[in-house]
């Protein structure tokens, strides 16, 4: 007779495809995708939004203020520990 596997004591089945590993630009394009767009002169239809996606990101990484960074940063160290929160994990 096959047995089910108890499944109720490991942990929270992840999907397949999960980064393993996240950056500060991980956690800037998630968390501060309304500064990124505003770098971003084009609409997200257009072909050159693309190209100046991560000249865009660079941007707003390097007006953040020290404050921000750390909170991003410790933000980094907790999704590469834990794993990113559910609603990011399914994008």
């Amino acid at each position: 007779m096959i047995q089910k596997e108890d499944t109720t004591e490991k942990e929270e089945a992840k999907p397949k495809k999960i980064k393993e590993v996240y950056t500060l630009r991980d956690i800037v394009k998630q968390h501060h995708r309304d500064l990124v767009d505003e770098e971003i002169p084009y609409s997200p239809k257009d072909k050159l939004y693309l190209g100046s996606y991560q000249r865009a990101v660079t941007t707003v990484i390097d007006n953040m203020t020290d404050a921000q960074l750390e909170e991003a940063q410790e933000m980094v160290d907790k999704w590469n520990k834990f794993g990113p929160p559910v609603n990011v994990q399914r994008k």
